[in-house]
């Protein structure tokens, strides 16, 4: 009996070695470790160890070899199997939040790009507006954009005061839209300001230089963005009607289940230039040329305008300069 249980004994002590290995590779530093302390020696290569773990043991002397390591040949990395790899690399991922700064999104308050950074907090001077290169090259007609709906010149039967759609606008309730007018009446001004009044996310596109690929990206990242922060997408589509049929219908199915919200400039009839199916789900906004008390309007802004416009210019316009 007494040798039977002894062939027990120790056929189980056979079976638990061959489970638990005595040494085992460190996926970090490759070397040799014993199993019993392979997750502290992790620990120690990654730097992350708990405070309970790393306030029980001494500190240790880095310009020593450590005792577990010690007398062992380390392996290359070359040398090391590609799932090591993969693991340490995993490893070393996850460990780089613990020991490397965070960095800051660009244009953060913190990282030296806010108004406080750049003129000194405290100094008790006031933040100027720089005048860059790009802004200077802007022409006066894009600098004296208006940014509301108050500022805009004209169009007062579509955006008037009193008008639905301006209603609409300020509640961020406006449904899909095909602003149809001549050239300079204001349609991307329009745009540009629903793309400010909106807490939707604006997209813009061109139909000049996009294509169905360019349609798609936007309705993935409007789809991610519906899903993932329940924001809606308003995307603005110039010069629409150089869209075929075949490109148009792109935009059939996700403005009808609502995914975005289109806003198409045309200055072609949409009822020749664009899908009767299309044209059905959007409201045509027509808007009328400028007259010339309107455009004289928007010369006496810019011409006093000391900021954007010619104020600091010796220029004066007499009354009737727009005819």
């Amino acid at each position: 009996m007494q040798s039977g249980n002894g062939g027990r004994a120790t056929s189980a002590a056979h079976t638990q070695t061959r489970k638990s290995p005595a040494f085992v590779d460190c996926p970090m530093c490759h070397g040799r470790v014993p199993y019993s302390i392979i997750n502290v020696h992790i620990d120690s290569c990654t730097g992350a160890s708990s405070p309970s773990v790393a306030s029980s043991r001494p500190p240790v002397d880095s310009t020593k070899p450590s005792s577990i390591t010690a007398g062992v040949k380390r392996p290359r990395p070359a040398d090391a199997s590609p799932a090591d790899r993969r693991v340490a690399q995993r490893v070393r991922k996850a460990a780089a939040p613990a020991t490397q700064p965070a960095l800051q999104a660009r244009g953060s308050p913190d990282n030296g790009h806010s108004p406080a950074a750049a003129t000194g907090a405290g100094s008790g001077k006031q933040p100027r507006p720089r005048s860059t290169a790009a802004s200077r090259a802007r022409p006066l007609a894009d600098r004296m954009r208006p940014s509301t709906l108050a500022e805009l010149v004209g169009q007062t039967k579509a955006f008037g005061p009193s008008t639905a759609l301006r209603l609409l606008i300020a509640k961020d309730t406006f449904p899909s839209l095909i602003l149809w007018g001549p050239p300079g009446c204001g349609k991307t001004t329009v745009a540009g300001i629903i793309a400010k009044a909106t807490t939707r996310i604006f997209r813009k596109l061109s139909a000049v230089t996009a294509g169905v690929k360019d349609v798609r990206a936007v309705v993935d990242r409007a789809r991610n963005s519906l899903t993932l922060h329940s924001r809606r997408t308003v995307l603005f589509v110039d010069e629409i009607h150089r869209f075929n049929k075949a490109q148009q219908d792109a935009f059939l199915p996700h403005v009808e289940s609502g995914l975005i919200t289109l806003v198409g400039a045309t200055t072609e009839n949409p009822s020749f230039s664009l899908n009767s199916a299309l044209l059905s789900r959007c409201r045509v906004v027509v808007l009328e040329k400028l007259g010339e008390e309107c455009v004289e309007q928007v010369l006496q802004r810019a011409a006093a305008d000391t900021h954007a416009g010619l104020g600091t210019w010796p220029v004066r316009l007499p009354s009737g300069t727009a005819r």
